[in-house]
């Protein structure tokens, strides 16, 4: 009897939390969230090459049609990866103008990039917004950038 008593006394092992390998710990306290370390560091992908296409660069979305190369090229029923730009390796400016899709910006662009590649057992993981897009392409380095309708 006393020996039940004694164990239920006995605190539980502490478990020890460890933030996943794509998220640090950021803040103190109770003032700690986990930030996303990002996808250069989190995704595996293929090895670089040089992608051309255009550059959809909406509200709250960045996504890349490969091969496209004019606005009728781009189908909206058509799900596109997340073009990452905010990780690119050499910093590139965008150039001025081109109003263009869903009130967005279009862009002609040649670059070397990275896609994402797929995981086994997972047919479409979600990448960025939402987890709203079905793939991701990582900018390397811009090669060459030009709005695709300035003329508006």
């Amino acid at each position: 009897m006393l020996l039940a008593a004694l164990l239920l006394q006995v605190a539980p092992p502490q478990r020890i939390y460890r933030p996943p390998p794509c998220h640090r710990e950021v803040g103190e306290g109770s003032r700690k969230s986990l930030v996303y370390r990002g996808d250069r560091i989190c995704v595996d992908t293929d090895l670089p090459r040089i992608y051309e296409g255009v550059w959809i660069d909406e509200f709250e979305g960045q996504s890349f049609a490969e091969g496209a190369t004019t606005r009728p090229d781009l189908d909206p029923a058509v799900l596109r990866p997340w073009f990452n730009t905010r990780e690119a390796l050499k910093p590139f400016t965008k150039p001025r103008g081109s109003k263009g899709l869903w009130y967005g910006r279009l862009y002609k662009v040649r670059f070397v990039g990275r896609q994402a590649v797929k995981k086994k057992g997972r047919s479409n993981p979600g990448y960025d917004h939402f987890r709203l897009y079905p793939g991701l392409v990582i900018l390397d380095e811009m090669l060459s950038i030009e709005p695709l309708d300035a003329q508006l």
